[in-house]
């Protein structure tokens, strides 16, 4: 940390704009007690690089080496919500409008400046579920149209861990710079109740999320900071592009190998804009790669590690014993789930009567559904003589074509019988009008032949 006299040299961005582009941006020491509408953002601790024209600029800058005073931007920008706009059907409708101040780093020195897409290397961090995806909140949808979806990896901020405290201390420099820089563009942006000394507290959300207190509003003590590293996947392939995760190998790592794992990563983050709207601000950043350093399956891993290796230490042979345990568990499950679901022969018919259909054989004969019923083929009847089915009712020859009378029981008879193979092969003429039988003759008898179920 840059000092002098044993205290800290405060350090602010200064602006000069006009009204197309930004025309100056400089840093100098300032009084603390100077002004009520400058933020003091301490110069971290890491040595700033000096910058010649002939040496390469870097592309991005790492956690440790971020400086509050290489923070720039440009002017603030309106945009319209889409879907809000003008259309072919009402082109004078106002469409709803958002802001937004697009940053950048300076990679340079404040003589020769390099001016870029401002991205930032953090710490290897921790997430317990992988990829998590959800609906997108959007303002208008339209008929037919695909459904957005947002995904993000959500990690904790481990406050033993030195490499995560100075992370987060970055952050919170980034946050509070932008605040500065909205304070001096508030007017600009309609935010005029904004006070970049109570940035959070006048509408410019942190991107860390800090458990609080519902009563006290304060910070719980002993609950983490988290943040969502939120990812892109644009575009179709295959010019589709997306967050891009590798291993030290440098070979990218698929998505879906990322979903309900457990996951150690390094986050090379894009600190892209302030974007205000509906009276309030927000820092966006989306992660643009990272490097994995350790995946396994989510709840797979134990912290009992110590536990483990002192058991082994002072009773060897039980961790054979285990193991064999384990082994005749999984043997005996096996079998217990085989016998269960083992065929089951179907039941025996008892009595030994003729299988027949109900509502045609007689009262003695039992019903039978149609699994155990072997097929029938109708190419047995033959249509020599009519038929009779013992215990049915004469057919009248007001009978209506090709149907049996209206007392026969329906509603058993249908679901019971093939009704596919039946109706197109019965013979038709025995039950005709053209058989002879004219209304008010009297009808002769019907052969006496049953039909026979094989």
């Amino acid at each position: 940390m840059i000092t002098n006299n044993n205290e800290l040299i405060q350090k602010y961005c200064v602006f000069s704009l006009n009204q197309s582009h930004l025309t100056k941006m400089e840093v100098q020491p300032t009084q603390p007690q100077s002004t009520s509408t400058q933020i003091t953002t301490a110069v971290p601790t890491a040595t700033v690089a000096t910058h010649t024209p002939n040496q390469p600029v870097a592309s991005f800058v790492t956690y440790e080496e971020y400086t509050g005073g290489r923070l720039s931007c440009t002017p603030a920008e309106t945009k319209t919500v889409p879907g809000t706009g003008p259309t072919p059907e009402n082109p004078t409708a106002i469409g709803q409008s958002y802001y937004q101040i697009p940053l950048m780093y300076n990679f340079g020195t404040a003589e020769h400046r390099v001016l870029n897409d401002f991205l930032l290397e953090g710490c290897e961090m921790e997430t317990q579920f992988g990829i998590q995806s959800k609906q997108a909140q959007q303002q208008q949808q339209k008929p037919g149209q695909a459904t957005r979806m947002e995904h993000s990896i959500m990690s904790k901020f481990d406050m033993n861990n030195p490499q995560h405290i100075r992370f987060l201390e970055t952050i919170n420099q980034i946050h509070q710079g932008c605040g500065y820089i909205l304070g001096q563009m508030k007017g600009s942006v309609k935010l005029y109740n904004f006070n970049a000394q109570m940035a959070e507290a006048t509408g410019f959300k942190n991107p860390v999320y800090r458990p609080r207190d519902e009563v006290t509003g304060e910070p719980v003590a002993g609950r983490a900071p988290s943040m969502f590293f939120k990812l892109f996947s644009r575009g179709k392939p295959p010019l589709g592009e997306q967050t891009l995760f590798t291993g030290l190998d440098g070979k990218p790592i698929s998505w879906t190998l990322m979903n309900t794992v457990e996951m150690k990563f390094i986050p090379l983050l894009s600190v892209k804009r302030i974007y205000i709207g509906g009276g309030k601000a927000s820092l966006q950043l989306e992660m643009v790669s990272a490097i994995v350093t350790s995946i396994r399956p989510r709840n797979t891993n134990t912290r009992q590690m110590d536990t483990i290796n002192r058991l082994n230490s002072a009773r060897p042979e039980l961790s054979d014993t285990v193991s064999a345990q384990l082994a005749k568990l999984t043997i005996d499950r096996q079998e217990q789930m085989l016998g269960n679901n083992s065929p089951v022969a179907p039941p025996a018919n008892e009595s030994g009567d003729q299988p027949t259909f109900a509502g045609i054989g007689g009262g003695n004969q039992k019903q039978l559904a149609l699994p155990p019923i072997p097929s029938l083929n109708m190419q047995e009847f033959t249509a020599s003589a009519p038929m009779r089915v013992p215990g049915a009712v004469n057919y009248a020859p007001q009978a209506p074509q090709g149907n049996y009378s209206p007392q026969m029981p329906q509603g058993n008879y249908a679901p019971q019988m093939p009704q596919g193979n039946y109706a197109p092969q019965m013979p038709q003429p025995n039950y005709a009008p053209q058989s002879g039988f004219a209304p008010g003759q009297v009808q002769p008898a019907y052969g006496q032949q049953a039909i026979q179920l094989s």
